[in-house]
């Protein structure tokens, strides 16, 4: 499916508490944003959102990642976990949404040194991996 831009997208992201628009600044200090220390889930190209929406609030015994290169589906991923959090009647304080490229983006954090598991869903299939 194909997402038409969206120039309100950055924006909205930008205004929003749990949106990372430099993780360069945070690499060495990933843990410090969340609010407790324990185990991270990475989802690579999050599109929506789906995901970690059902995922990320049900359980709060893991910290959540999204990441996409699109800010049109960063935008639609936020809105998902915020509709998730409000309906679950839970804080969304294991959450973040990061934009960019994975494989880059991954050289210049350091982050995956602090992943317990990543995933990565393709339209046919999903696969999850422990690091």
């Amino acid at each position: 499916m194909r997402i038409r831009y969206n120039p309100e997208a950055r924006p909205e992201l930008a205004a929003w508490e749990y949106y990372i628009d430099e993780p360069e600044k945070l690499r060495g200090h990933w843990a410090e944003q969340f609010a407790r220390r324990q185990p991270m889930v990475l989802e690579l190209g999050c599109g929506k959102g789906g995901f970690l929406a059902q995922m990320a609030p049900a359980h709060p015994e893991k910290n959540y990642i999204a990441l996409d290169v699109k800010s049109e589906m960063l935008v639609l991923a936020k809105r998902k976990a915020e509709e998730a959090y409000a309906a679950a009647g839970v804080p969304m304080d294991n959450f973040l949404i990061l934009s960019g490229s994975s494989s880059s983006w991954m050289r210049r954090t350091n982050l995956m040194r602090c992943i317990s598991t990543s995933v990565r869903l393709a339209p046919s299939a999903a696969s999850t991996s422990t690091v």
